[in-house]
């Protein structure tokens, strides 16, 4: 199980993490110099609470998204008429970003509204 390789990990010191992580880092060592557990089942209820929470928030996010795009029939087509034309196959890829300007900035103003 994923779970289990990231519970087996040993811990890291504060040289080893990479900057992106350094302020959370910071805070969880106000309060000890390594994150502790007692047991194994601990770290791996935190490991499903940060997942089940990112999921959720995830979740929340999407249904909104969603809805604010459908009531708006014209933000609605323009983005199917976008991916339509500059999309091939089925399924939208990251390589396909560039080419879908009005998508990507639908996206970001979906974002900015739903700070969840």
């Amino acid at each position: 199980m994923a779970l289990q390789t990231v519970v087996n990990k040993p811990l890291l010191k504060i040289e080893e993490v990479q900057y992106g992580t350094m302020i959370l880092v910071d805070e969880l060592q106000v309060s000890a110099a390594y994150i502790q557990f007692k047991t194994d089942w601990q770290m791996k209820m935190l490991l499903f609470d940060l997942l089940f929470a990112g999921v959720e928030t995830t979740a929340t996010t999407l249904k909104w998204g969603f809805l604010l795009v459908a009531i708006n029939s014209q933000v609605q087509r323009r983005v199917q008429e976008e991916l339509d034309r500059e999309c091939l196959g089925d399924v939208v890829t990251l390589a396909d970003r560039p080419r879908l300007p009005y998508t990507q900035a639908t996206i970001n103003i979906l974002k900015s509204l739903l700070d969840i």
